[in-house]
């Protein structure tokens, strides 16, 4: 009798390890599945101007490019010979890629302006992605990239705090601050610089000190909805409360 007792007592346990391993799988699968989101939302998220959207496509064409540029969801289509080999995007590999964060809704306007330039190659806040401060563009060849070492003197620091799926609607909810490169380097709560944090003399003591003090983040939040496989992004809103200048 006793063996038996055991025995359904050894089962339970190794039922209950069973559901609890497969309950962390099942967590790790779905964080890692919105890891390439995360990655491009940080790209551009901090730096836009309005903090409500409810179409992200009225966002700027810089701000589309910076949002997918050098992620996994762009791969490079073409390569540009310089000093060395840069990874090349065409102009319709561009277009198809931003529609799978987007939608099918999504344009880029790749013609020239009436100032002989592109308007997707006009500065905003959105130049300072590193990962497009030097973006330009080959009309012959019709390719994007990225020319030269020069890179942005602005670093995000992101912390994500929220996941929420319901059936085929995602919430994610952030909080984020920025280390501007000066004298020193200094933490801010703003993209536009008004609301200091704190200086520090190395890029690490300033990233120390971003982690320390995401409690004075604005609240970011993202909606998105599932669309053929892609999380589509609708909705962006910067939450904004009692701004004080932090001494």
């Amino acid at each position: 009798m006793k063996s038996i007792i055991s025995k359904i007592l050894l089962g339970i346990v190794l039922i209950i390890i069973v559901l609890v391993l497969l309950l962390f799988v099942s967590n790790n699968k779905k964080n890692e599945k919105y890891t390439d989101l995360k990655n491009a939302l940080s790209n551009t998220f901090f730096y836009l101007d309005n903090n409500d959207y409810t179409d992200m496509n009225t966002i700027s064409d810089l701000c589309k490019i910076s949002l997918i540029f050098d992620t996994n969801y762009m791969n490079s289509d073409y390569t540009i010979y310089e000093n060395d080999k840069i990874n090349g995007y065409t102009k319709q590999n561009v277009v198809k890629s931003i529609k799978n964060i987007l939608g099918d809704n999504a344009i880029i306007n790749f013609e020239m302006n009436e100032l002989n330039s592109y308007d997707f190659l006009l500065s905003d806040n959105c130049i300072y992605n590193n990962k497009i401060t030097n973006l330009t563009y080959n009309s012959d060849k019709n390719v994007l990239y990225n020319s030269g070492d020069e890179i942005s003197n602005r670093f995000i620091m992101v912390n994500w705090i929220n996941d929420s799926e319901n059936m085929d609607y995602l919430t994610l909810k952030a909080q984020a601050l920025m280390i501007v490169k000066n004298e020193k380097y200094d933490l801010y709560k703003d993209n536009k610089m008004e609301y200091l944090i704190g200086s520090y003399n190395s890029l690490n003591e300033a990233k120390n000190a971003a982690r320390k003090n995401y409690n004075k983040s604005y609240d970011y939040e993202f909606e998105f909805k599932k669309e053929n496989g892609n999380y589509i992004w609708t909705e962006f809103h910067r939450k904004i409360y009692n701004d004080v200048i932090v001494d």
